[in-house]
């Protein structure tokens, strides 16, 4: 016997509203990739933004929690909105448009609030790279300027994973990760 699964309209509206966000900041890393660079892009449009974050500011599956958290979750799957602190329009207006700089870098997410629990895996698995002792120092210098979280929670550490990967593969100073 098969059991039929029956969505409500929150759950549509939702999946939905998810779509978008991810077609809206697809199209844009897509149609820009060949004009970034390290100096910067074109703004994204502040109005498709709005859109973004007025669904990602009411999500909740983002958690101050472990690294366990992400790999109890499914691959295909986000972590979005913010876990301790409420959005802010101007920040993620700020953050969104400074993350875009690198869309060519598969490694940093094009929102903040919407990662992909498939990249935030990838990025603490990062956490196992050897760095020599002048990366070890770039990396340490990152971290005292701009700590990746309040806590030491998965983004914590799947962010120093990324700044591990982005000095070793990119040669990235701790300036530059400290911004990112």
């Amino acid at each position: 016997m098969t059991k039929k699964v029956t969505w409500d309209m929150t759950h549509i509206t939702l999946l939905i509203a998810t779509l978008i966000i991810i077609a809206i900041l697809g199209y844009y890393a897509y149609s820009h990739a060949s004009e970034n660079s390290a100096s910067g892009t074109k703004p994204l449009n502040e109005s498709i933004l709005q859109t973004g974050f007025a669904y990602l500011s009411q999500a909740h599956t983002n958690l101050c929690a472990l690294p366990t958290f992400i790999y109890s979750m499914q691959d295909g799957s986000y972590i979005q909105g913010s876990c301790c602190s409420p959005m802010n329009f101007t920040s993620y207006v700020q953050q969104v448009n400074g993350l875009h700089n690198y869309s060519n870098i598969p490694q940093i997410p094009a929102d903040p609030y919407n990662i992909s629990v498939s990249l935030a895996k990838e990025l603490l698995g990062y956490q196992n790279l050897t760095l020599t002792s002048m990366q070890q120092k770039v990396f340490d210098s990152a971290m005292n300027i701009s700590s990746p979280c309040c806590c030491q929670c998965w983004r914590w550490y799947a962010f120093a994973g990324q700044a591990k990967y982005l000095i070793v593969r990119y040669n990235f100073s701790a300036s530059k990760i400290a911004a990112i």
